[in-house]
């Protein structure tokens, strides 16, 4: 498989962006879509084979977006402008003048947003299993926040599992009892498997600590899911608290301490 090359730009707010070369030939700019870790996907049976095609004919330039990965945690602005301009400061670090676009799911709105401002550097657009505006943006009646919510909640129910991108967005539109029951009977394999549907990944985890989340981490429960996904054990053993340790309506520390004792096949949410 071919090698990646890590490096790192800085965008005009000071965030530090991480982006990632690799493969030979024409470049091919693949904007940041939710949750990316360059390391990660490189080594994702999900993302692993087809960053090796693409890597085969192109020089292939990918990065993690602000809040995720590689790039900068601990930042203010999360804004559309502000992918866009990660989007632009990628592809001047990257020395690209013209090149092809590639936005897949949330990655494509920021796509079309950058062809829109610079269409003399766009050779062409790929758009992928993606939208223009979100639902929520584009037609937030009742009724279309009614149908996702029962999506989710159809999704939990037949599967009975529960990844954590899916329960913050369960949380979002108001399913917080409905993620927690199900994470109480999600499958939990071995880390790294197809199994590990609540696997700890940083980029992944890192969503329930987001500024927008306090109605996952004010309930108590939210210590019992931090336990499930190794979490409360790194926390104890380090002293490295996250910062909503003071913040929620209870003692973060002393759940934590009850949350160790109980072995993580008898958790009841």
């Amino acid at each position: 498989m071919p090698r990646q090359q890590i490096r790192f730009c800085t965008a005009p707010d000071g965030v530090r962006i991480a982006y990632a070369v690799s493969g030979e030939g024409p470049p091919l700019l693949k904007a940041a879509n939710w949750l990316n870790h360059l390391e990660y996907d490189w080594e994702s049976p999900v993302w692993r084979r087809w960053l090796e095609e693409v890597s085969r004919h192109h020089t292939l330039i990918r990065y993690d977006e602000r809040g995720c990965g590689l790039s900068d945690w601990d930042v203010e602005d999360l804004s559309f402008e502000a992918w866009i301009q990660d989007l632009e400061t990628v592809a001047r670090a990257a020395g690209l003048e013209r090149f092809p676009l590639l936005g897949s799911s949330q990655g494509a709105p920021i796509a079309i947003a950058y062809a829109v401002r610079h269409p003399e550097r766009v050779s062409r657009l790929v758009l992928h299993g993606s939208y223009a505006r979100g639902v929520l943006k584009r037609n937030p009646t009742p009724e279309n926040i009614g149908a996702i919510r029962d999506a989710l909640a159809a999704h939990f129910t037949r599967t009975g599992c529960v990844d954590v991108s899916r329960l913050v967005y369960a949380a979002h539109l108001g399913l917080v009892e409905e993620a927690y029951r199900t994470a109480e009977t999600a499958c939990l394999g071995p880390r790294g498997t197809e199994d590990d549907v609540m696997g700890p990944d940083g980029y992944r985890t890192g969503l329930l600590f987001h500024a927008g989340m306090p109605e996952l981490r004010n309930d108590p429960r939210f210590v019992l899911l931090c336990a499930r996904l190794g979490l409360v054990e790194f926390w104890l053993a380090t002293g490295k608290w996250p910062d909503c340790v003071d913040d929620v309506p209870y003692d973060f520390k002393a759940e934590c301490e009850k949350a160790r004792a109980v072995p993580v096949h008898e958790f009841t949410f």
